[in-house]
Formats: C-alpha cells, sequence, structure tokens
C-alpha cells in the first residue's frame, strides 16, 4: 500500500513538472521508478532475512554449546561417581571372598568334626564333659549323649568324666607338718581339667542320658535338676570358639593384617 501511494505521488509529481511530456516517457520513467524501489525493498528484505538467520545460527550455535558443556559436565560427574565407587566395590568384594573363604574353612571344619577326623573322638568328649562338671556348681549331672556314642562309651566312661574333671571319691594323706590334707593323685597319674577345686566341693554323681539324633556329636551336660545346662556339643563348641579363631584363620592365611587380628581379639 505504502510503495503504490509512492508510485502515484511520482505519477503526480511527473504530471506537474512534465507538462505536455510525452505519455509513454512518462510511464517508462514511473515504471523505472517503481522497479528501482522494489529492488531497494527485496534488498532491505534479504538483508533482515539473513540477519535473521545469522541471529538464529548463533543463537543455535550458542544453544548447542550450552547444551555440550552440560552433557560434558554430566559426563564428568558420572565418571567422578562411578571412580569413587570403583575402592568401595573393590573392598566388598575383598570382604565377600574372605567371608566365604573363611566359611570355607568353617564347613570344613564341622564336617571333619562330623567325621571324627584328626582327633581322638571319646578323649575329646570325655574332656568336654569334664570341663561342663568341673565348672556348674551341683552335685549330680545327667550326661545327654547321642545314641551311638552312649553304646559306644558304656557306663565305665563316666569314671573318666569324674577323674578328669577332679570330682572322684579321693583318698588324703597328712601333710608333713601336720596341716591338714593333700590330694593324692590320680590312679593312673594322668592331669585333670580342674586338678582339685578349691572350694572342697567333693565327688559328683553323673548319670548318662539321651538326647538321640538331636546330638550329632559332643555332649550336653545338665544338672539333675533340669535348671542349667552346659551345650558341649562340636557343633556348639565350634560356633562359641568360631569368632577367635575366624580371626586368627585369616592372619594366618594373610586375609586381615595380623595386627588388626591381634587388635580385634578378645
Amino acid at each position: 500500500m505504502c510503495h503504490r501511494v509512492t508510485v502515484l505521488s511520482r505519477v503526480t509529481e511527473y504530471r506537474v513538472t512534465a507538462g505536455n511530456a510525452n505519455p509513454q516517457v512518462l510511464q517508462e520513467e514511473v515504471l523505472a521508478d517503481a522497479r528501482r524501489r522494489a529492488e531497494e525493498t527485496v534488498r532491505k528484505a534479504r538483508h533482515e532475512a539473513e540477519a535473521i538467520l545469522a541471529k538464529a545460527r548463533a543463537d543455535a550455535d550458542a544453544d548447542r554449546r550450552s547444551r555440550l558443556a552440560a552433557a560434558e559436565a554430566e559426563a564428568a560427574r558420572r565418571r567422578d561417581v562411578a571412580l569413587a565407587a570403583i575402592p568401595i566395590q573393590v573392598g566388598r568384594r575383598r570382604l565377600e571372598c574372605i567371608e566365604a573363604a573363611l566359611a570355607a574353612v568353617h564347613d570344613e571344619a564341622l564336617r571333619r568334626l562330623d567325621a571324627r577326623e584328626g582327633f581322638d573322638y571319646r578323649e575329646a568328649v570325655t574332656r568336654l564333659a569334664a570341663q561342663a562338671v568341673a565348672a556348674m556348681d551341683a552335685a549330680r549331672f545327667v550326661l545327654d549323649l547321642s545314641d551311638a556314642d552312649r553304646q559306644a562309651f558304656g557306663d565305665g566312661w563316666l569314671d573318666e568324666v569324674r577323674r578328669c574333671a577332679g570330682r572322684e571319691r579321693t583318698t588324703t594323706a597328712p601333710l608333713p607338718d601336720g596341716r591338714g590334707s593333700e590330694t593324692a593323685p590320680l590312679p593312673d597319674g594322668r592331669g585333670s581339667v580342674a586338678a582339685r577345686l578349691p572350694d572342697g566341693r567333693g565327688s559328683v554323681e553323673l548319670a548318662l542320658g539321651s538326647a538321640g539324633a538331636a546330638i550329632r556329636g559332643g555332649v550336653i551336660v545338665r544338672d539333675a535338676d533340669g535348671r542349667r545346662a552346659w551345650d558341649n556339643t562340636l557343633a556348639a563348641r565350634l560356633e562359641r570358639l568360631w569368632p577367635a579363631l575366624r580371626r586368627r584363620i585369616a592372619a594366618a592365611a594373610g586375609l586381615v593384617p595380623a595386627a588388626q587380628a591381634a587388635k580385634e581379639s578378645p
């Protein structure tokens, strides 16, 4: 509309200034002027379009650089997190390997105990029973064994437990200076778990009980009233000793520093 008005104003100008000029010449001049003005408008539009495109390219490039920087920052953050997690994962894996190795040792120890491998089973059970008898303050005890052990040991085994516990009937002899008496040594010359009890507790009555299949090996000692019991089965004994044993095994195998194992030992 603005271009049309401009052309009309130019036509009017030509008419006023040209007087009786040739209409054909006037028309050509008007058309030429219109073409010049149209070309100028196109050039301006082209320049404006190019400026808009350049700005769009610059904005897109800036946005691309911003997105690239954000992506690089996120990648660096994830890398740092992954690197920080490596020592933790390595430590966790090392602990898992140590626990697996110790669990294998525990299971093998229990298997050998069940199989009675590498030790005198009767003597071991005798000492386990004597330990409980010597430690518990009572005069009558029931010793629960598996059916197989009860048949294998027989009633005479109870005398072995008494002797080993130091709670058998003993002979006495006066001391050289006439003071009191001393306990004579055991008839077979063997020592005992508790020697002679300082409080003067004498012999005990022992009886065999039977726990059937509930005991895989070892003995459970309980007083006759059933108020107290000492589980000295092989499995229970291993479980009580295992915390200290596992530290010693780990140190001996080089799984943990010896100083650390000694520090953690009770």
